[in-house]
């Protein structure tokens, strides 16, 4: 079945479904990536010139750190727009593989979206099942719920994935966006820290307003805490849906499963349930 969806910001795209429904295979690239991106990158100067941030190499004044620095733009997938989704993770992993510069859109799109599925770390692999979950359920999510295999192992298996990466229908950004200079792995939580908090929250809050998310899904039990409240309950006003899910990496009993990796966590019930066994969640998580 050929579905044609038109939106004013994206133009015609093109669909096919199976009669289950079990896949989507978006045949032209939306055209609204450049768009998303060119918004994006003034909102980024805005903020590097109120930060006093060096635009080419991200480098923070002394005065803030001068073992950090700012790391990359945002993620977004060549076929963003479908459903949109907008992942939102903690700190950046690691620095700039590619050199001491930031990161720029599309360096970020081919290190995620480019990347065979079977290489990707326990974050990107869970945010494929989150995509899958949140974003495109149509395409195969009931397939995995169920899955007694870690995201990671799916994905190396290759059995039964959808013909579209999900992760080409979503964008991904962090709310720190710090990293250790020259780190090449995870620096733990050193890099989540606010030099300047206020504005760090006015960047978020213009990347939520350009890139319109229908679905805004955190990741990480820190959403959940009352310190992000604020954060939480404006993004909600804004979106159709907003979840707050363990992070991918976690390393709770099952935890990397995929039901487990997208079961939500209801802050008003945070701290009761901060740090439980996720194990014993894994039947309502379908």
């Amino acid at each position: 079945m050929i579905l044609m969806d038109y939106d004013e910001r994206v133009g015609l795209r093109t669909r096919s479904a199976g009669s289950d429904g079990g896949e989507l295979d978006l045949v032209n690239p939306l055209q609204g990536i450049s768009g998303y991106r060119s918004r994006l990158t003034e909102a980024y100067r805005h903020f590097f010139v109120r930060m006093d941030i060096n635009p080419d190499t991200g480098d923070l004044p002394p005065w803030f750190s001068q073992t950090q620095k700012f790391a990359c733009y945002p993620y977004i997938g060549s076929l963003y727009g479908y459903r949109r989704l907008l992942v939102v993770g903690l700190e950046v992993a690691h620095d700039n593989p590619a050199g001491d510069g930031i990161q720029s859109f599309e360096d970020r799109r081919r290190a995620i979206e480019d990347k065979s599925v079977d290489k990707h770390n326990p974050h990107i692999a869970g945010t494929y099942f989150t995509a899958l979950r949140y974003g495109h359920p149509g395409i195969g999510w009931d397939r995995f719920a169920d899955s007694q295999l870690s995201c990671e192992k799916i994905l190396r298996s290759g059995e039964d994935l959808p013909r579209t990466n999900p992760l080409s229908l979503i964008a991904l950004t962090n709310f720190y966006k710090w990293v250790t200079k020259g780190a090449r792995r995870t620096a733990g939580t050193r890099d989540r820290v606010n030099f300047a908090r206020e504005l760090e929250e006015e960047l978020f809050a213009e990347e939520v307003r350009i890139l319109e998310p229908e679905v805004v899904v955190f990741q990480g039990r820190e959403y959940a805490e009352p310190r992000f409240r604020r954060m939480r309950e404006w993004v909600k006003r804004m979106v159709e849906e907003c979840y707050v899910v363990y992070h991918p990496s976690n390393r709770m009993r099952n935890g990397r499963l995929p039901r487990n990796v997208v079961h939500p966590i209801h802050w008003c019930e945070y701290s009761r349930r901060v740090g439980f066994d996720v194990h014993s969640l894994r039947r309502g998580a379908k």
